[in-house]
């Protein structure tokens, strides 16, 4: 007997050794589930605005004595700073601008054609340093020229001197020139936003 009993005990000690389960052992807990992710944020009506910043120009063509010319004052400006007309000696190029003033140009890949809000955020120091005209490919665009009414504050504004929203029309999608041109010597350009979205205002320094 004590043979046989010895003979069950080396069958047990095997048995366990090979990995059997003894009847009140636990089955093993299944993985976790990978939580479900988080669902996409809804696209922006009309979709998302473009944002340039003023000192990210592709050419700046001067104009006789007259430039746009980097600038870290006033404080308040978005990314590495802004860009004013200069010198500041009261000229106001109503008309004639496309020959007469210098020029920001701006490279835009713009996902979609259609009609497009400008909005400029810009400082005015007085009533005679207070304005900018925008075209698109080197031309002038009658919607969006005369963009004015800033004061001395960093503020984003879409008003014309037509009394209408600046908005610039892109014919085809792809990649277009987007033109700043000095309206009055003074003025100073931080950012642009061009918005597919015609309700939607920035605030702050824009996205």
């Amino acid at each position: 007997m004590r043979c046989m009993t010895i003979l069950w005990g080396a069958v047990a000690v095997a048995a366990l050794a090979l990995g059997c389960k003894s009847k009140d052992q636990a089955p093993a807990a299944e993985p976790a589930k990978p939580a479900a992710a988080a669902p996409a944020p809804a696209p922006a009506p009309g979709g998302a605005p473009i944002a340039i910043e003023a000192e990210n120009f592709k050419n700046n063509v001067k104009k006789g004595n007259l430039g746009w010319v980097p600038v870290t004052k006033p404080e308040g400006f978005s990314g590495k700073g802004a860009m004013q007309a200069m010198p500041n000696d009261n000229v106001n190029n109503d008309t004639g601008f496309v020959e007469d003033s210098p020029r920001l140009d701006y490279e835009v890949d713009f996902p979609k054609a259609g009609a497009y809000t400008v909005w400029i955020r810009g400082w005015g120091e007085t009533e005679e340093d207070n304005s900018c005209h925008v075209g698109l490919d080197g031309k002038e665009v009658e919607s969006a020229d005369r963009i004015a009414e800033f004061s001395a504050e960093w503020a984003w504004v879409k008003d014309t001197k037509d009394g209408e929203d600046a908005v610039i029309k892109v014919a085809t999608p792809g990649k277009h020139v987007l033109n700043v041109w000095m309206r009055e010597d003074g003025f100073i350009l931080d950012r642009i936003i061009l918005s597919p979205d015609p309700k939607y205002t920035p605030s702050g320094k824009g996205p």
